[in-house]
């Protein structure tokens, strides 16, 4: 029964990171990063002005990043609330939150994610 809530977990947890979309935040910290290469390997831009722009840059670099760190992190504190829930409602004698965090609990919420993004991919699109 704990394997069966650890799926449903994962299960749930796969479906807000699609409705999260953060992969679209990864494209732009992505974009980013190539203009600051861009920026640092141009001859024709002055010191002065690349100090001026890279600031601007890393200031968008970091942003993105604390938004990336917040949506993994909410997801994170998601899993584990909603592993002791579903601990408390079916009285399982081992934790959820245990079997994701052993070795054979990582195997079935891998398998299940998946099997679950690839079932939805195919339904959605």
């Amino acid at each position: 029964m704990t394997y069966l809530a650890a799926t449903l977990v994962t299960i749930v947890a796969v479906e807000l990171f699609c409705r999260l979309q953060p992969m679209g935040l990864v494209d732009q910290l992505s974009g980013a990063l190539k203009k600051v290469v861009w920026v640092m390997m141009s001859k024709s831009i002055s010191d002065h002005w690349k100090e001026k722009v890279l600031l601007i840059y890393s200031r968008h670099i970091a942003l993105i990043t604390l938004k990336i760190a917040a949506i993994i992190g909410s997801i994170g504190l998601f899993v584990v609330l909603f592993s002791e829930i579903l601990d408390k409602i079916f009285s399982l004698s081992v934790s959820t939150v245990d079997v994701l965090t052993s070795w054979l609990g990582l195997i079935v919420a891998t398998v299940a994610s998946v099997a679950y993004y690839f079932v939805r991919h195919r339904i959605v699109s």
